[in-house]
């Protein structure tokens, strides 16, 4: 195997990219907007029917049987988790991407004079792509483990970045599985080095108020105490992230740390051996 950026004489040990069932948090949404979507269109005239009965909306819900009111359904329907898991994964783009899908691309079409049917058959047909997109963005995550360092790559459509990690800087290796790692034998190893990086924070935190009313004047006081801990949290680009065989990986990195330990030392038994060879023919 060979790899750009590295030395002649380097050896490369291992080149992993994430399992395919990394991100199937994002499959999971783009198949859940299908099917709401899908829904939606064909139980169109019941979803109408129900909203008619409520008081405030009844009014124009019966616009949703035969008009682009369904999309708002859909939005709401998609939306809603979407932005559950971003705030969980902490990042927009999925939210960016949803908003795209399932409001923008139904309002041009809208604004192009096509009907219903076709904007729902856009909206399938989006999701289907991100789908494919998804193992895309897999794949552009690489991972490089030499006998000299650990290189984590992700080399983006607009952005790319690269993180190496020589085994000096190194201080522990931590591995991780979740509930799909342990059924197909993937997960997460994080490289933790002396500025502590690939480390994040948990944080939980109490808060206790009080509060008073003397006629008009209110008044009231809060105290607020938490404990955070360091736990193996980083960015898919900045990790191993959900590798095959973790363990077997973390195997490789660990004797290769351990091998570059011992070097100096060898090197510097050869020095003396050679110094004494010198001084004995001298």
């Amino acid at each position: 195997m060979s790899y750009k950026g590295l030395s002649s004489d380097e050896k490369i040990l291992a080149k992993l990219h994430p399992h395919p069932l990394a991100f199937m948090g994002d499959v999971v949404l783009w198949l859940y907007t299908i099917i709401v979507t899908l829904l939606a269109w064909s139980k169109r005239a019941t979803i109408s029917a129900k909203l008619s009965s409520l008081p405030l909306v009844g009014g124009w819900a019966s616009s949703f049987t035969s008009s682009w009111g369904i999309f708002v359904i859909i939005a709401i329907m998609v939306l809603i988790p979407v932005i559950v898991y971003s705030l969980f994964k902490i990042t927009w783009r999925p939210i960016a991407s949803a908003v795209i899908v399932v409001i923008v691309a139904p309002a041009i079409l809208a604004y192009l004079g096509y009907n219903v049917k076709t904007a729902v058959a856009a909206v399938v047909i989006l999701s289907l792509i991100q789908i494919v997109r998804v193992d895309f963005k897999r794949r552009r995550h690489v991972y490089i483990v030499t006998d000299r360092r650990i290189i984590t790559e992700y080399k983006g459509l607009f952005k790319s970045s690269r993180r190496d990690i020589v085994y000096s800087r190194l201080t522990d290796i931590i591995t991780e599985k979740g509930f799909l790692g342990k059924l197909f034998n993937f997960g997460n190893v994080y490289i933790v080095t002396q500025s502590g990086m690939g480390l994040g924070a948990d944080y939980s935190a109490l808060t206790v108020g009080a509060g008073t009313t003397a006629g008009p004047v209110a008044g009231g006081a809060a105290v607020t105490g938490g404990k955070s801990v360091n736990v193996p949290e980083s960015r898919p680009q900045y990790v191993l992230y959900a590798v095959p065989h973790p363990e077997d990986v973390a195997g490789i990195i660990a004797d290769a740390l351990k091998a570059s330990e011992e070097a100096p030392y060898l090197r510097k038994i050869v020095e003396k051996l050679d110094n004494l060879k010198e001084d004995r023919e001298g």
